[in-house]
């Protein structure tokens, strides 16, 4: 097994660290009920994260992968809100079939590796190696592609997202938007655009047209919204669209500009949140129809 971290994950990973204390800080007066096995899965998750950041192994990277989404559906489906159980569901199924979808590919790309080198391997490096052009290229990063966008989230695999946040605790919507989404995004940069560098040069034109669609599409839906949790779920739809359209606009500078808008949003996106729990915790509501006249009311 191989672990290993530079400027990138070293980045992500002191997001996590902060994030993982606010939303310790977050669930403090907010979890009531079986608070020792929420902070277990919600360590659980942060510990899932931080081997997605650190893992150059394949086959240990899609196991975290799945280790952080285990808690997190049971951080939803015990301690969400009122449509809770159908939120969890929803974030499984569509989490799970695209991440069956990337360990085909990993699979794949393991026995290619051994057809062309002789050994199989699951290490990054190894793989790098490995010959990807033609069809069963482009079929690899795609199964790649399908997984980390739908954690992203991006157009049409995002309506998982304003559900998850709709109904999950304060703690668990930190964490959701401000590192989970970040591991999607993450895994193109380091996986699926250097291990199918042609594959992605052809795909990247319907990688922007859908980041393009993402960030328009999202930013109308959100002016919709009454929900104001499931409003600020569209705007993170909508910018994380920006990171998508840096990493496939091919050039050094928008991929700096990726990174900085993960970093950005993984901040700007946990306050929101902690904003939005707050003002639940205090009016027991999430409509903003609902919200006019704090300053006669709050603070008391």
């Amino acid at each position: 097994f191989y672990f290993a971290a530079d400027g990138l994950s070293i980045l992500l990973l002191m997001l996590t660290a902060f994030l993982g204390v606010i939303a310790i800080g977050a669930a403090w007066g907010e979890i009531k009920e079986r608070s020792g096995f929420f902070y277990f899965n919600l360590l659980w998750t942060l510990a899932g994260v931080l081997g997605v950041f650190t893992a150059l192994d394949l086959f240990l990277f899609f196991f975290f992968w799945e280790v952080m989404l285990i808690p997190m559906y049971l951080i939803i489906a015990i301690w969400g809100h009122e449509n809770k159980h159908y939120a969890a569901m929803k974030f499984f199924i569509f989490t799970q079939v695209t991440g069956m979808l990337m360990l085909i590919s990993i699979l794949v790309l393991a026995y290619l590796h051994y057809v062309q080198k002789g050994s199989l391997s699951f290490n990054y490096h190894d793989l790098l190696t490995v010959s990807t052009s033609g069809s069963i290229g482009m079929w690899m990063m795609l199964g790649f592609f399908l997984s980390f966008a739908t954690k992203l989230p991006s157009v049409p695999f995002h309506s998982w997202l304003p559900d998850a946040h709709s109904q999950a605790p304060t703690a668990g919507s930190v964490i959701l938007a401000g590192i989970l989404l970040k591991t999607g995004a993450y895994g193109l940069i380091r996986f699926t655009v250097p291990l199918f560098p042609e594959a992605s040069m052809a795909f990247a034109p319907y990688a922007m047209a859908l980041a393009a669609i993402s960030i328009l599409y999202c930013a109308k839906v959100a002016f919709a919204q009454t929900d104001i949790k499931r409003l600020i779920a569209y705007t993170s739809v909508s910018h994380m669209g920006f990171v998508t359209l840096g990493i496939y606009a091919w050039n050094e500078q928008a991929l700096q500009g990726a990174i900085m808008t993960m970093l950005a949003h993984g901040l700007s996106a946990a306050a929101l949140f902690m904003l939005a729990g707050g003002l639940q915790h205090r009016i027991h509501t999430r409509d903003m129809s609902q919200m006019g006249g704090f300053w006669a009311r709050v603070p008391r």
